[in-house]
């Protein structure tokens, strides 16, 4: 992934936070062209910090998809993520907050200060991080970070309020010192971003193969699909208890493969809803995910899902460290 060279390159690394559910994972699937991460309706998806590479006017960029920044503390693995953003927080240049539209598409009258307490608090819990996290990896404080706030699903407002939330947008921008973007969920064009983004890069002498171009393998991003299809199919909190761990993956010359996956849950009770009645469930998940992989790799593949019960999986799992070969 990286080479050292004699000869300088242009290069940025870009951390993207926010709350749950704000478009990050979306966001970085439509800049790199190609599904990384996965991205459902329900808070909490992301897990590990999920980096996708693009060069743009001859400068490597590269995007870290952060987990959601959240306070909650009942939530079992909620430490594991905020690891992972504190490791993100280490690790990039820029951090580009993202705030959705969604929290403004009613307002008529509060939309500046609906914006400000979201980038406030958003700002105030990265901040933070490093001393509410028990980790031995030097950071840079946050507040030294350059910042670029992105209101992401902006085609969402009304046509009526574009102009006021525009202004709000330069009004915050001029107050906090942070260049301000908007972003729709429809744009098929992520070049005003990536021009924005580019205005940061700095010159290194490590450079970055285009070809690999994230951290994710293709193992990984098939135990993430299978953790996605079980959000999309499964309600409550079943899906916030499972993980996915590949037991067999067998590559063939006519470009097939023959996985095995286990999806590891923490109650008995969640293993039945995830098999369902007469296996309805588990073969619905092992059909959708079966197509999402196929589509994603461009390969054929032999799926078998077996579910297990761990009951401490959660508390024993340690935050992977995906960030140091970039």
């Amino acid at each position: 992934m990286i080479r050292d060279t004699t000869t300088p390159c242009m290069s940025v690394k870009i951390g993207i936070c926010g709350a749950p559910n704000a478009g990050k994972s979306t966001l970085l699937n439509a800049i790199i062209g190609q599904k990384l991460a996965i991205a459902t309706h329900k808070p909490q998806t992301t897990r590990d910090n999920v980096v996708g590479m693009v060069k743009h006017r001859d400068i490597a960029m590269l995007f870290a998809d952060m987990p959601g920044v959240f306070e909650a503390s009942k939530y079992q693995l909620r430490e594991y993520l905020l690891t992972q953003a504190v490791q993100a927080l280490s690790w990039c240049n820029v951090m580009m907050i993202m705030i959705s539209a969604e929290r403004i598409r009613n307002e008529t009258a509060a939309v500046y200060s609906i914006l400000e307490k979201e980038l406030i608090d958003i700002v105030s819990l990265m901040e933070k991080l490093p001393h509410i996290v028990s980790t031995k990896k030097k950071f840079t404080d946050f507040s030294k970070k350059q910042k670029l706030l992105l209101l992401s699903k902006y085609d969402l407002i009304p046509y009526e309020m574009r102009d006021m939330v525009a202004k709000c947008l330069e009004e915050l921008s001029e107050k906090y010192n942070m260049k301000c973007i908007m972003n729709s969920v429809t744009s098929s064009c992520y070049d005003d971003v990536l021009d924005i983004c580019a205005s940061y890069s700095t010159p290194t002498y490590r450079c970055f193969d285009e070809l690999a171009y994230t951290n994710v393998s293709e193992k990984v991003l098939a135990e993430e699909i299978t953790r996605e299809q079980i959000y999309f199919l499964v309600h409550q909190e079943v899906p916030y208890s499972c993980m996915v761990e590949t037991v067999v993956w067998r590559e063939f010359e006519d470009c097939g493969i023959q996985i095995s996956q286990n999806i590891i849950t923490t109650r008995e009770s969640h293993k039945m809803i995830l098999i369902g009645r007469g296996g309805k469930m588990i073969k619905s998940l092992r059909e959708r995910v079966t197509r999402q992989i196929e589509a994603t790799l461009d390969k054929r593949v032999e799926l078998q899902l077996h579910v297990k019960v761990r009951s401490d999986w959660m508390r024993c799992a340690k935050p992977k460290d995906n960030l140091k070969d970039f």
